[in-house]
């Protein structure tokens, strides 16, 4: 009961507590002592105790308090005494550190106004130099100039005098003689030009090219010369030069290999007409014709670098040359692989050109614009994809047994592939790195991936492909026809005597030319020639092998190509006596003779020289060689070789 009231009411005193306790004890200590009182007693004493209870709380938890609160107090005294003293002993140390501070601040003041005092002095002395470099400088600017100034003047002397006896050398050396003819006049022509413009040389040599009015003068100029303002003015008085002799726009080339000016004056020409008009039908003066050494060239072309660029315009026999490139490159990459080649054309004039190859027609594979630059990207990927899979089989090799020089690495199955590509020198002005990209891929690897590429087209220059000198280089290239020729030496790099030899080569056949024309045949065989570059070879001047002189026995793979029926086809199943009856007079005189002779090689002047030659009489050797090459075609015999070499056999 007393914990119930205590729960009630804290607020009272402890002495409340004590008399709730005392009352009710007494009450039942009464009721001990006297047993008749003792249960009124009782009750009474729980009345009591319990009416204190509620007036009074219990004051035992209240002593309590007190005694916790009086030891609170005493904890907050001694902490806020503890905290006193170290807040007394924090100020001292603050003020002592306040006192070095205050010390430091007066040294630091002092030290800031002794660097003050040498920053003037730094200042003030830094004025003293720069006011005393200055005084030198200008010092020694004076006596520099006054040394330039005389080493000027005596340059100017001594320049003075070496032009002096550069002039009067130059006459005195190596002036050509107008009366020694043509040549000599227009280089002392030159030379009189060059000089009156202050520009010095030494003539190297001077040439005509036989049968034609072309001159050639070599110089050697001063070292200044070679710089590019020099170039132009060189340029200008050529010209000069050109209008005087009459000889069109001249030409001006530099010879790294030699260090010598090349000037070239020769008649301007722009056609093969243009070009013959100005041959000199003088015999004397004419160059016999040379002809290639090796007469089988036109397979070696093929051999040493598979690939081909070729250069002609309309009429040069472009076609002409393709279809035999086909035929020999089938051929030869039958004989080393033992594969039929397969065919790829492209052709973005399709169907404004005819290809007929070994007297077939065929479709080509990417035909339009946008079709054949796809056909070039076709081709450079075939290149990447055979050497990432060689590259492939090679790296499954066993390294014990790659190390070993005498194993043979593996090669995947590789069918060779012929790539024309015609009108290459547009295709590269329309799409640019997209079309010479591949092509220069298939120039350098082509023949190791047996990839053959063969370029057409009308410029003579490697940059008009996309091409620089050395990615050319990688091909077989032909310059067909003299002007396209002529154009060709200048693109080759070679010496300049070979370059002479060349050009009159190319002015010998010329000639030829004119002749056959004026005989009245409209299309000689000597047209037909080109200036050939077979790669780390010399360029040379060939006559073009004649229509279909390589066909071939075999067949060609062709992709999405189409055929027609050839003249072999109608006459496979018809007996000798009836094939001679459907030939042409010519072309049985030829056959019955080459029958006679039972399986020999015969030539164009065997035919001729036989009695019973009857048409032939009237036929040139060329057209006798035609003729085997018609008859090849048609399936009745077969020819070898190519030019004026070439010749027939019938088994």
């Amino acid at each position: 009961m007393a914990q119930v009231r205590r729960d009630t009411n804290r607020g009272t005193g402890v002495w409340s507590g004590v008399v709730q306790i005392a009352a009710a004890h007494t009450l039942i200590i009464v009721g001990l002592y006297e047993p008749s009182v003792l249960l009124p007693t009782t009750a009474i004493g729980f009345f009591i105790s319990s009416w204190v209870l509620g007036k009074f709380p219990n004051p035992l938890p209240r002593k309590n308090e007190l005694i916790a609160a009086a030891h609170r107090e005493n904890w907050r005294t001694s902490a806020l005494t503890e905290v006193e003293k170290s807040a007394q002993s924090r100020l001292e140390e603050i003020e002592q550190k306040a006192g070095v501070l205050v010390e430091m601040r007066s040294q630091l003041q002092t030290k800031s106004t002794q660097l003050a005092q040498w920053e003037q002095n730094l200042l003030q002395a830094e004025g003293k130099f720069r006011e005393l470099l200055q005084q030198t400088e200008d010092h020694y600017k004076e006596l520099l100039q006054q040394q330039a100034e005389q080493y000027m003047a005596e340059i100017r002397l001594r320049e003075g005098t070496i032009v002096g006896l550069q002039q009067k050398i130059m006459r005195m050396a190596n002036r050509p003689d107008p009366k020694q003819g043509f040549a000599a006049w227009v280089a002392q022509m030159l030379l009189d030009a060059l000089e009156q413009n202050q520009v010095y040389c030494r003539m190297v040599a001077f040439q005509k090219v036989p049968g034609v009015r072309e001159v050639s003068v070599w110089v050697e100029l001063e070292p200044i010369a070679v710089e590019p303002g020099y170039a132009r003015k060189l340029e200008g008085l050529s010209k000069e030069v050109a209008s005087l002799v009459k000889l069109g726009e001249p030409a001006i080339q530099w010879d790294e290999d030699e260090c010598i000016w090349e000037f070239r004056f020769a008649p301007r020409y722009e056609t093969e007409e243009s070009l013959l008009a100005n041959v000199i039908d003088d015999p004397k003066e004419l160059p016999a014709v040379i002809e290639p050494d090796d007469p089988d060239w036109f397979r070696r072309a093929i051999r040493v670098s598979f690939s081909c660029l070729i250069h002609g315009g309309m009429g040069a026999g472009k076609s002409v040359l393709v279809s035999n490139l086909i035929c020999c490159a089938n051929q030869e990459l039958e004989q080393v692989y033992s594969l039929a080649p397969e065919l790829v054309i492209i052709d973005p004039k399709f169907p404004d050109s005819e290809w007929i190859i070994a007297g077939k027609r065929i479709k080509p594979n990417y035909r339009g614009w946008e079709n054949s630059i796809t056909g070039v990207a076709d081709m450079g990927q075939e290149v990447d994809r055979r050497l990432d899979e060689a590259k492939a089989i090679a790296e499954e090799i066993d390294e014990e047994l790659f190390a070993d020089p005498n194993y043979v690495l593996p090669l995947p199955e590789r069918t060779p592939t012929i790539w024309v590509i015609d009108e290459a020198a547009a295709l590269h002005e329309r799409y640019g790195n997209e079309f010479s990209e591949p092509l220069k891929n298939a120039f350098w690897v082509g023949r190791s991936t047996r990839n053959v590429a063969i370029a057409i087209g009308q410029n003579p220059n490697c940059s008009n492909y996309g091409l620089q000198r050395p990615d050319a280089e990688n091909a077989s290239r032909f310059f067909l026809g003299a002007a396209m020729a002529l154009k060709g030496l200048d693109e080759l790099k070679t010496t300049r005597e070979l370059k002479t030899k060349l050009r009159q080569q190319i002015y010998a056949r010329l000639a030829l030319v004119r002749q056959r024309k004026l005989q009245g045949i409209d299309k000689p065989e000597e047209q037909y020639f080109g200036l050939v570059a077979i790669q780390n070879e010399m360029p040379f001047i060939a006559q073009m092998p004649p229509p279909n002189a390589f066909a071939f026995d075999g067949e060609v793979e062709l992709r999405e190509g189409e055929e027609i029926e050839t003249i072999e086809n109608l006459i496979e199943q018809a007996d000798w006596e009836e094939t001679l009856r459907a030939l042409p007079e010519e072309l049985r005189i030829v056959a019955e003779y080459a029958k006679r002779k039972r399986g020999d090689w015969v030539t164009a002047r065997d035919i001729k020289r036989d009695r019973n030659r009857g048409k032939i009489s009237t036929a040139s050797t060329e057209e006798v060689r035609q003729w085997f090459t018609r008859l090849a075609a048609m399936g009745i015999g077969e020819v070898t070789g190519g030019g004026t070499a070439l010749k027939y056999k019938l088994g």
